[in-house]
């Protein structure tokens, strides 16, 4: 397997693969498990609905953006994880309220 068929992203940031393991998203974003694990402590990524206790998590891909969004957010703005559901909440927001505002045009 070459180096770039590992990737999990495509070219534009676009998932090619429709659930992720918690393995997974450790590989493709750096981060422990430790971490992720923190991050579903704070709800700030969900994982699927696992049908037993003892399964690991499976992620849908939309977590990936978010997951680099939250990377983002903590780097640059210096926030912590804790503020960052706050944060996610209100951008998630504003983009709502813009895609409104472009349908009523």
């Amino acid at each position: 397997m070459r180096a770039e068929d590992h990737h999990l992203l495509d070219e534009a940031g676009r998932a090619w693969r429709e659930l992720f393991s918690l393995h997974e998203l450790v590989e493709e974003t750096g981060l422990s498990e430790r971490t992720i694990g923190r991050l579903l402590a704070l709800g700030l990524i969900d994982p699927l609905e696992q049908r037993g206790r003892d399964e690991e998590p499976v992620f849908p891909a939309s977590v990936l953006p978010r997951i680099h969004r939250i990377l983002r957010l903590h780097g640059d703005l210096r926030l912590n994880y804790a503020s960052l559901g706050l944060v996610l909440d209100l951008l998630d927001r504003v983009a709502e309220l813009e895609r409104e505002a472009a349908r009523r045009r």
